[in-house]
């Protein structure tokens, strides 16, 4: 019987039994909400840190966190789920990380507000790590897309990097609209952006590409320049990571019918996108950052940057062929992050 560090993701992604599960990291998920009563989020979940920005009085009562959306359920689930529901087989990434979830949206539409307060109540918790799902594309029109640069959600981004919280963004699923097609803000430079790929490494088609453009005289949605005139940022998306195919909680207060199970027991169900890959790609964050923490010794205060500098190391010796440049430099893998866990100097 799989026990949850063992589960059927960690052992796709070559997580041993011995490896990081998360335990001691905070990960915000700011989303469409999480079912908090499903049994393999309920241990998991700081309902006390966690929060619905939708109440005219932020509120943390399962109710007013009700996901019934299906998408934060799901994400929360890959990042930290136990897999109680199968036996660990369907266990997130770390599955001993702590999630605060904090609902943003009740139908993954977002606005530029409650994106804003929900970042502010992620660091208002003290989390390590942010999730944030919220993704502004221009669909259906073709990329490139230009995106204001002094937004205030781009300074609010800056100000959380700064304080050593590393917060990972889907990239989109509107690649076959071209290049340019990276959402914001994950085409922020403090954050990262996070493209979909098999279990091979091959770049999911969907997946959106970069170039990032910005105005850099833009505060709002409206009135941008033209591509040619904005600011071009050829690092975007930074990676990608697996996010085909994957299976995760069900939320109990979903009740469409788009939703197929693949389990005996209705608890599951399967997803495919950059929303997965960014899940993911946080779970395996967690994971590093219990590593440089334990077991390199580096106070808290400096995990932050180290982990950053690990991922971006990662990335950069798991690299992309050539014809998949738009969609970031890397793949992220745990092998690849443990090479550059292995790099970093103990403290003095």
């Amino acid at each position: 019987m799989p026990s949850s560090n063992q589960s059927a993701v960690r052992r796709v992604l070559g997580l041993a039994s011995d490896d990081p599960t998360g335990r001691g990291v905070r990960v915000a998920i700011i989303d469409t909400g999480v079912d908090v009563n499903h049994p393999d989020l309920k241990p998991s979940v700081d309902r006390r840190a966690s929060r619905s920005i939708l109440r005219p009085v932020l509120t943390r009562t399962a109710g007013a966190l009700r996901d019934s959306n299906i998408h934060g359920t799901f994400m929360a689930g890959l990042v930290a789920g136990r897999g109680t529901c199968s036996a660990g087989e369907y266990a997130g990434v770390a599955p001993e990380a702590s999630i605060i979830a904090i609902k943003a949206s009740e139908n993954g539409l977002y606005t530029f507000a409650r994106v804003e307060a929900a970042l502010r109540v992620a660091l208002d918790a003290h989390v390590d790590l942010i999730y944030l799902a919220a993704g502004f594309d221009k669909e259906p029109t073709p990329g490139p897309w230009v995106w204001p640069g002094r937004a205030s959600i781009t300074e609010l981004l800056d100000e959380i990097n700064q304080s050593g919280v590393i917060c990972f963004s889907p990239a989109g699923n509107e690649g076959l609209l071209g290049p340019g097609t990276v959402n914001f803000p994950g085409c922020a430079s403090s954050m990262f952006s996070v493209g979909a790929c098999d279990l091979n490494g091959r770049v999911w088609p969907h997946s959106s590409q970069g170039p990032a453009f910005l105005d850099s005289t833009a505060e709002r949605l409206s009135g941008l320049c033209a591509p040619a005139q904005a600011s071009r940022n050829p690092g975007k998306p930074e990676f990608v990571a697996l996010g085909l195919n994957t299976m995760a909680p069900l939320s109990s207060g979903y009740h469409g019918s788009d939703a197929p199970t693949a389990d005996p027991s209705g608890r599951y169900t399967g997803g495919t996108g950059t929303s997965e890959a960014a899940a993911i790609a946080t779970g395996l964050a967690a994971c590093a950052l219990e590593w440089i923490e334990t077991r390199i010794g580096l106070p808290r205060s400096a995990c932050g940057a180290a982990l950053r500098s690990v991922i971006t190391e990662a990335v950069r010796g798991c690299p992309l062929p050539a014809r998949f440049a738009s969609h970031g430099v890397g793949v992220l893998t745990w092998a690849a992050l443990k090479t550059a866990l292995a790099a970093i100097p103990p403290p003095q």
